[in-house]
């Protein structure tokens, strides 16, 4: 093995544009590990991880924790607070920029933030998510569902995706 983690990592990401990959054990063990194994830095926060995300850069790192929101982390390992949600976070996806964040609970809720932490709309579902994908530039959600349902919603309308697609 190229890494021993004091706890299995459960869950585990490359960044896009960084030689770098994080991952997180239960019981909120949150690494950051060079391509050879490396730690860079690891961090405790005792809360079971539902996901991780980060954009591309790593400029931030998030951990869907169940009894502490969304934890955001810098790259440097530092702690930079949460974004605090009603309920257990299950799911938190990004942009591949970070503007945008979109989380799902326990609870059946799924929410758009800003980067801020600002909440830009917040809808309920009958039962939780059991899946949350974002695409790169923030056009779309996808939201899987217990009965095998999955939902595409449009965070931006039919013209300003074309528009965003022609200056691409």
């Amino acid at each position: 093995p190229i890494l021993q983690t004091s706890r299995p990592l459960v869950l585990t990401m490359f960044l896009l544009a960084e030689p770098y990959w994080i991952g997180a054990a239960d019981h909120g063990l949150l690494g950051c590990y060079s391509l050879g194994g490396e730690p860079l830095w690891e961090d405790r926060l005792w809360s079971t991880v539902g996901a991780l995300a980060a954009p591309a850069t790593g400029q931030m790192i998030l951990m869907a924790c169940y009894a502490h929101g969304i934890q955001r982390y810098g790259l440097g390992g530092d702690n930079e607070g949460a974004y605090q949600l009603p309920g257990p976070v299950r799911h938190v996806v990004c942009t591949v920029d970070g503007t945008l964040i979109a989380a799902s609970t326990l609870e059946g809720r799924v929410t758009l933030l800003d980067q801020s932490g600002r909440i830009l709309w917040d809808a309920a579902l009958d039962e939780p998510a059991t899946s949350l994908a974002m695409d790169a530039l923030g056009s779309y959600l996808i939201v899987g569902l217990p009965a095998g349902e999955v939902s595409r919603w449009d965070l931006v309308s039919e013209e300003e995706a074309e528009e965003e697609a022609e200056q691409a």
